[in-house]
């Protein structure tokens, strides 16, 4: 081969390398992408092959959740906000304290208590105690009734829940409201600590109470009311209660309801026992009274001496 035809070898080869590049794909057609994807399952392909392997997954993934609880809110019933609590909140029963036996009615009055109510009206189980008011219910105070008040309550009277003159001593318990009403300025007592000496002290010293339409404790001249939280924010809330008191003139009552706190004046010439009562206590408004059955439930109600 002389050098002329190695020239045209090399611009033939040339010339068709780029036919080649240029005509390839007429030449060697490709098929469409889509028909080199491996084909795509359908819903009712994909649903059984993945159910089996995911759905013990999901059902241990459910299992370990933790469900949160409904509210205690019953059925039919109505909270407004403002039901707290507003800060620490006291420990409740007390360690070392002592506790009241609200296994069963039965037990309950064994505990030396005494009563202001009608027996229908009392019920205690599984550690509540409920006392209610039924429409027309009378002042069931055994020694000296009245006519202008309604009442069912319990006192404790067991020396050994007192606090004696001179003494040191702490009450506790939780309360719960179970009906909203309409109550205005007369009161409506749910829990009171008083004096046995009546002589020296006829208003309670510490008192919780339905006022305006509130939640409020009540000092011992029995017109001065300090508001804790809208009667409808309490509907079915626990509220938790502890009550100090240095039994002596010139001491203040220390108070907690539902983290807020406080302090109220004793009076100027405390004299006997102080004990603990509660249940329903109001006075007939000049308006009329209420015309539904009532209630409020009570439980860890303790007790500890310093």
């Amino acid at each position: 081969m002389n050098i002329l035809d190695l020239i045209i070898f090399i611009a033939l080869s040339i010339a068709a390398y780029f036919i080649f590049i240029n005509y390839q794909s007429v030449l060697f057609p490709r098929p469409p992408i889509s028909q080199t994807l491996p084909p795509t399952l359908p819903p009712t392909t994909i649903a059984p092959t993945i159910a089996p392997t995911i759905a013990p997954t999901i059902a241990k993934t459910i299992a370990r959740t933790p469900v949160q609880p409904p509210p205690t809110q019953r059925p039919g019933k109505t909270r407004c906000p403002g039901g707290g609590p507003f800060g620490k909140i006291p420990v409740l029963p007390f360690p070392g304290g002592s506790t009241l036996d609200l296994a069963s009615t039965s037990t309950m009055q064994k505990t030396k208590m005494s009563f202001q109510a009608s027996a229908s009206t009392i019920n205690a189980s599984g550690g509540i105690l409920t006392i209610t008011m039924k429409p027309n219910e009378k002042d069931n105070n055994p020694t000296n009734p009245k006519t202008d008040r309604r009442r069912n309550e319990i006192n404790i009277s067991e020396p050994s829940w007192c606090v004696e003159l001179g003494n040191t001593g702490t009450w506790g318990f939780q309360v719960r409201v179970n009906e909203d009403v309409n109550w205005g300025s007369n009161f409506y007592h749910v829990m009171q600590v008083k004096s046995r000496d009546d002589a020296a002290n006829t208003n309670p010293y510490f008192t919780i109470s339905i006022h305006n339409n509130q939640i409020a404790v009540m000092d011992y001249t029995a017109v001065n009311y300090t508001p804790i939280q809208p009667l409808c924010s309490a509907v079915d809330q626990w509220i938790p209660v502890s009550v100090t008191v240095t039994n002596k003139a010139g001491t203040t009552i220390n108070y907690n309801v539902n983290g807020k706190t406080g302090t109220l004046p004793m009076p100027p010439a405390p004299g006997g026992q102080l004990y603990f009562k509660c249940g329903q206590y109001r006075k007939i408004a000049d308006t009329g009274d209420i015309t539904t059955t009532t209630s409020t439930s009570y439980k860890d109600v303790c007790f500890h001496v310093g």
